[in-house]
């Protein structure tokens, strides 16, 4: 399904009025879809661009248009590629790096999709994008396939990486499984299918989601009133940081924001 189709499903679940995914996740992949209900939808900004990590199967000596199994095979090449032939190149791929997204991709152009342009016909442009890679691991499994290992920033695409290094290699190559092992905190050791949440429906809480972020303490109901109001106010906190701070009333988170400099806090998101 597509991560639209599942959202979908969790609102009719849930019931709640607001509900949305914190990242594209390709019909063709599986693994972790985090999706926010409520206002916890409001995290959105704070949430998409956390590591990621997956686990992917390239195959060399094909290739599709869309670089994965969903596709249709555009080139076929007959070089065998070696385990200490991908671990010599790998270093280019390591660290801040530009890449192109496929064209058959979620990326808006001109406010429509670049797959549904694609599938139509139209031809595509897009721009390349800057992303980090934080590591990669690869081990053989044969056949001239390969599991990769990639832990990346929010908005990478591995089947990119899978086209670059098999034109790096002088051949071509399609992803043939893709799994995403963690999207943040979430991983997918914790996470749960379809089935087992319709039968006990289970939400990780706004506190544990942003137990990295530094906890401030509100610690009168004027201050309160003026914070969820959107006004600056005063509160409480062991730390000299300035961001990702989590502001709580009564034990109850509210909110997250900022230190000014005049020694006062204002919310960016009010999740109370």
């Amino acid at each position: 399904m597509s991560s639209a189709q599942a959202v979908s499903i969790i609102k009719k679940i849930s019931g709640a009025k607001k509900c949305g995914h914190m990242g594209t996740l390709d019909p063709f992949a599986c693994g972790v879809l985090p999706i926010a209900l409520g206002r916890a939808t409001k995290l959105f900004d704070y949430l998409i661009d956390r590591e990621k990590k997956y686990r992917a199967i390239f195959k060399f000596g094909i290739e599709t248009d869309t670089f994965d199994l969903d596709g249709y095979l555009i080139n076929t090449d007959n070089k065998r590629v070696t385990l200490d032939q991908i671990n010599q190149i790998l270093p280019e791929f390591i660290g801040i790096i530009s890449q192109l997204p496929p064209k058959f991709s979620a990326k808006r152009i001109n406010g429509q999709r670049a797959y549904e342009l694609a599938r139509s016909g139209q031809d595509v442009e897009l721009k390349p994008s800057i992303v980090k890679i934080y590591d990669i691991t690869v081990q053989e499994i044969g056949g001239n396939e390969f599991v990769f290992d990639i832990s990346c920033s929010g908005g990478t695409y591995i089947r990119s990486i899978c086209r670059d290094i098999a034109y790096k290699l002088d051949t071509c190559a399609t992803m043939t499984c893709l799994i995403r092992q963690a999207s943040g905190i979430f991983n997918i050791q914790d996470s749960c299918s379809l089935q087992e949440l319709e039968q006990d429906f289970k939400i990780i809480s706004c506190q544990e989601v942003l137990k990295d972020y530094i906890k401030c303490i509100i610690e009168n109901e004027k201050n309160y009133t003026l914070a969820v109001n959107g006004a600056y106010f005063r509160a409480k906190t062991f730390s000299e940081s300035s961001s990702n701070l989590a502001f709580y009333y009564n034990d109850e988170l509210i909110g997250i924001g900022q230190k000014t400099k005049e020694n006062l806090y204002k919310l960016d998101v009010i999740l109370k």
